[in-house]
């Protein structure tokens, strides 16, 4: 340990809470301009352009309470449950053999289901950090 810095114990069984519907809305919010942008660059053949989950970003930007309330419901189960839906994450293969692991991309399609989730944890992190270097 270094000289000044304080010793922090950590406990691996403690939980964090599931996700606020607060939280989601704030996530939604602060992703759904970006992927708006982003599908309308990206538009497929109908106009709308939807990601492995095949759920439009248009229905995050436009979808009110119903969505809200849902992806809170479903968030909720997947931070209890600790299973990330394999749908959610599509990785990129390359061609040749697809049993071997070389032949596949290091990035991979994600859902913009997922990236609001995703949101959500890199908002817990930065107000954790923050309020550790704050001390």
């Amino acid at each position: 340990m270094y000289e000044g810095q304080k010793s922090a114990s950590f406990r691996t069984d403690e939980r964090e809470p599931p996700p606020l519907r607060s939280e989601i809305a704030k996530a939604i919010a602060m992703k759904a301009s970006t992927i708006y942008k982003i599908c309308n660059e990206a538009k497929t053949g109908n106009g709308k352009a939807a990601g492995p989950d095949d759920i439009p970003a248009e229905l995050f930007k436009k979808g009110g309470d119903t969505t809200l309330d849902e992806l809170h419901a479903l968030c909720k189960d997947i931070w209890e449950t600790a299973e990330w839906p394999e749908e959610w994450t599509r990785p990129l293969p390359k061609k040749g053999n697809l049993c071997e692991c070389g032949n596949y991309r290091t990035i991979a399609l994600v859902s913009h289901t997922s990236k609001i989730l995703f949101q959500v944890i890199l908002n817990r992190i930065q107000a954790k950090a923050e309020a550790e270097l704050s001390d």
